[in-house]
């Protein structure tokens, strides 16, 4: 069995670079668990960006693949696995690098949450995060332990979730990862309707949390890309094809929220 964190390299370094600083500080040493860093190549301030990437993934001893231009987030994600030639065995850590861990040994929790579940259900573990608890108090959840103490979530519907792990052998069992946009939105949503109920859970840890902090960072121009991508649906096109464009977006700016739900 193999562990491998990817993080999808497409937002600003700054984000990217106090996230994995909190990757390193808080990940479990004892888990040979490998980074990997996918470039997509983000637009704005792209030189600096190429340049301060590659330093990241040498600091921080990470496999560094590029895919030469942006895939979104499920085809970032997938074209990662396949250049990694996993195993049915492996997990498959989906690390958003705007996002902080908070407790020492949240990647341990991840990985014990699919192998050490009594029922050999959950096929999908996430950390708690603000957004998450809100969705998952409001739509319901079921308590058991994995390994006697982990305190697992199972949750009834889909919920917003960042940091997570995913047995590989399920991925490729429903067809690897899917959204209902091009590059990016709701993929918490497509991939539940792709989750057999009656054979696989999705837990979250309340012992395990992350912060939303680092996403008050964003470049603002994003942010408006990702409400008009994913919610408004008025641009199907990649970010870098928005800004080509002049920023088509067809609501006044000021009403886009300063953080996506």
């Amino acid at each position: 069995m193999a562990v491998y964190t990817i993080a999808m390299a497409f937002m600003n370094y700054r984000i990217i670079a106090k996230s994995l600083a909190a990757f390193q500080d808080t990940r479990n040493v004892a888990l040979e668990n490998k980074l990997v860093i996918l470039n997509q190549h983000y637009p704005l301030n792209y030189d600096e960006n190429q340049i301060v990437l590659k330093e990241l993934a040498k600091q921080h001893n990470a496999i560094l693949i590029d895919a030469k231009k942006n895939l979104g987030l499920h085809g970032g994600f997938n074209f990662a696995m396949n250049h990694l030639k996993l195993k049915d065995g492996d997990i498959v850590i989906g690390y958003d690098p705007d996002s902080l861990p908070l407790q020492y040994g949240w990647d341990m929790a991840l990985v014990r949450a699919i192998q050490g579940d009594p029922k050999q259900r959950v096929v999908w573990a996430s950390l708690m995060n603000p957004r998450s608890l809100s969705d998952i108090k409001e739509r319901g959840y079921d308590v058991r332990k994995a390994d006697g103490y982990i305190e697992l979530w199972i949750t009834r519907q889909a919920v917003v979730n960042s940091i997570c792990a995913w047995s590989y052998r399920w991925l490729k069992e429903v067809g690897f990862l899917n959204e209902h946009r091009p590059f990016y939105g709701h993929l918490e949503g497509a991939m539940w309707g792709a989750m057999d109920n009656r054979k696989y859970d999705w837990a979250f840890l309340p012992g395990w949390t992350e912060s939303d902090c680092l996403r008050d960072m964003h470049d603002r121009d994003y942010v408006i890309y990702k409400w008009c991508h994913s919610h408004l649906k008025s641009w199907d096109g990649d970010f870098k094809s928005w800004l080509d464009a002049g920023k088509p977006n067809p609501e006044n700016s000021n009403k886009t929220p300063t953080q996506l739900p």
